[in-house]
């Protein structure tokens, strides 16, 4: 609720638009919601603030880049983007985007395991 109201407090006589998609707790889609409804716009909006400009999908395959950890498939092919990554090195790659984020940009990640 705190980002709701911290969105409409920015965003006072603008017309929202919002969609709202249900996924169980703790999967996958949840995840990729996550990741790709609020982390990537945020962490993209945070590099702008410090003056580089780059699209979600920019900073998506920057993102997995800047990651420490494994970033193949189990096929052996390489991950750039974190549509590929699987639940547990999403959830491994969110909760390193914790620290990375804050450290970073600031910006506060919740924690993969509420998700």
């Amino acid at each position: 609720m705190d980002r709701l109201n911290a969105f409409f407090a920015e965003h006072k006589g603008q017309r929202v638009i919002a969609v709202f998609t249900a996924v169980a707790p703790g999967s996958t889609d949840a995840q990729q919601g996550y990741y790709y409804g609020y982390v990537v716009p945020t962490i993209t909006a945070a590099f702008e603030k410090q003056g580089q400009r780059m699209n979600d999908d920019y900073t998506d395959r920057f993102l997995v880049q800047e990651y420490p950890g494994e970033l193949r498939t189990a096929e052996g092919k390489e991950i750039i983007r974190g549509k590929e990554l699987d639940k547990k090195q999403m959830s491994d790659f969110l909760e390193w985007l914790k620290q990375y984020a804050a450290e970073n940009f600031a910006v506060y990640i919740e924690d993969p395991r509420t998700i």
